[in-house]
């Protein structure tokens, strides 16, 4: 089986180049599946293994409360170990058809509550005549009020927001446009914001480094991050957990699930 392994990662190194993670990912998972079947069984040779030693491998990592995403992820890499064996002739039928991976459990995601985050909106101490105090304050602010995603609120452009509809257009995955209305309040905001903006410098963005272009994501993280850090509630520190803020919040409110759907795209 150490061959095996060896020319399989070999494969994925310089045929298909996958990344050093990967490969490490894969390797580990290999070597503790060889471990197993050489240890508990004692066998060397591919064709000894079946699917019914594969299944009691899975078995052994379960009882032992290994998490059930990360005896998915070693299933997955014996998935790809023997299709490569399979096409290499190396075995003549695939044990892996008869195994199913363990259902992973999905956490519900995390959220602040409406109360929380208005208050912490309330106590968020800014000078207004500065460009950064302000435009951070409003990342939030559109955050909540949205519910896009960063990566739609970092190429945001003044373009794509009309304060005379209170709405702002964004390109969601796979290039999908949509509109999102705001809140009145949001919108005086940002007309008190681009007031500020054309005084102190020139940017397409919404939001915008010093020099007028992009924000770098983990700035925009960080800008949140702080922000979050007073708010008890808030187990996670991310503008994920203000998006699903945004869709709970909405929800509480009485908003048909769908419309919250094509809202967040």
């Amino acid at each position: 089986v150490q061959e095996e392994i060896r020319d399989f990662l070999d494969y994925i190194t310089h045929e298909r180049k996958y990344s050093i993670h990967t490969i490490g990912a894969y390797s580990k998972d290999l070597a503790e599946f060889s471990s197993y079947t050489e240890e508990s069984y004692g066998l060397k040779e591919l064709q000894e293994i079946t699917h019914f030693l594969i299944r009691s491998w899975l078995t052994e990592m379960l009882k032992n409360n290994i998490a059930s995403s990360t005896v998915k992820r070693k299933v997955s890499s014996l998935k790809s170990f023997y299709k490569f064996l399979l096409k290499r002739n190396l075995i003549q039928s695939n044990p892996m058809d008869k195994v199913v991976a363990p259902k992973v459990k999905k956490s519900l995601p995390k959220f602040v509550d409406q109360v929380s985050l208005d208050e912490l909106i309330d106590s968020i101490q800014f000078d207004a005549s500065n460009i950064k105090s302000v435009q951070d304050r409003l990342i939030l602010l559109v955050f909540y009020h949205t519910g896009i995603r960063r990566a739609e609120l970092i190429n945001l452009k003044e373009k794509d927001v009309d304060l005379l509809t209170s709405s702002l257009k964004v390109m969601g995955k796979g290039g999908k446009e949509r509109v999102i209305p705001f809140s009145s309040e949001l919108s005086k905001e940002l007309r008190i914001y681009f007031d500020l903006k054309k005084k102190v410098k020139d940017s397409v963005y919404v939001f915008s480094s010093q020099k007028g272009g992009k924000l770098y994501p983990k700035y925009v993280y960080n800008v949140v991050n702080q922000f979050l850090q007073v708010v008890g509630s808030a187990s996670q520190k991310s503008p994920h957990i203000l998006r699903h803020s945004f869709a709970t919040n909405l929800l509480s409110n009485g908003a048909d699930i769908n419309a919250i759907k094509e809202l967040l795209g």
